[in-house]
């Protein structure tokens, strides 16, 4: 499953690299730490300043049909790299300009 072809988001694009370290501390006071996983899944936060309303109906059956769980292909805007991701998380719009609509939401790496 693709992500659907609607316009590319607004600038800024947000990139959040999780942080997966495992971190204790000792009794006399030292940090340790390591690896909880082999990789660092991203998580992209996109946002629409001016959306128009036949691409926010795209997006909006795109995320029902997902139901915020499946994983499907996404395009980087910036860099033309094909990532599998998901929805995470609220998905929230508002209709501020006569068809068009300005929101956002974020998608994690899978």
């Amino acid at each position: 499953m693709k992500f659907p072809s609607i316009k590319n988001p607004s600038y800024p694009l947000n990139e959040t690299y999780r942080d997966v370290a495992i971190r204790g501390e000792m009794e006399n006071m030292t940090i340790v730490a390591r690896n909880r996983v082999t990789r660092v899944p991203r998580i992209f936060g996109l946002t629409w300043t001016a959306l128009s309303t036949a691409d926010y109906r795209k997006l909006v059956a795109f995320y029902g049909k997902t139901n915020g769980a499946q994983p499907f292909e996404w395009t980087h805007p910036e860099t033309g790299e094909t990532v599998t991701v998901r929805f995470n998380g609220d998905m929230s719009f508002e209709y501020h300009e006569h068809g068009y609509w300005r929101g956002n939401l974020k998608l994690e790496e899978v």
